[in-house]
């Protein structure tokens, strides 16, 4: 299922695309008066307008959506380390029961050899 939504987001972003991209290339000929912050512009591109437009929300998702991803990134690899060091824990513990267990076996061949000699 999650395999499918990403598949359609990507699909609307693709759409979204090629009509943004249609919408200005048909519209750069069409000029328009712009009035911002007492100022206008005359005869100002359509098609223009469309793509600083279009930047600029570009713009705004990514300085709202990537802190998020850094946060998940983080959480990702402190995650992994984590995951990691219990990894090398488990292996060290079993080298430990390992030795131990040769150790036992030295003994108990020793201590058959000391009794069978007596």
């Amino acid at each position: 299922m999650n395999a499918l939504i990403k598949y359609l987001m990507h699909l609307a972003t693709l759409l979204f695309a090629v009509i943004a991209i249609a919408l200005i290339a048909q519209n750069m000929d069409q000029a328009v008066d712009i009035q911002l912050f007492n100022r206008g512009w005359e005869q100002v591109s359509l098609g223009l307008t469309y793509l600083i437009a279009l930047v600029s929300g570009l713009i705004i998702c990514f300085s709202l959506v990537w802190p998020r991803v850094a946060r998940l990134q983080a959480e990702a690899k402190h995650y992994e380390l984590r995951k990691e060091k219990a990894e090398v824990k488990a292996e060290s513990s079993s080298d430990q029961i390992r030795v131990l267990e040769s150790k036992i076996q030295t003994l108990e061949k020793a201590l058959e050899q000391a009794l069978s000699t007596k």
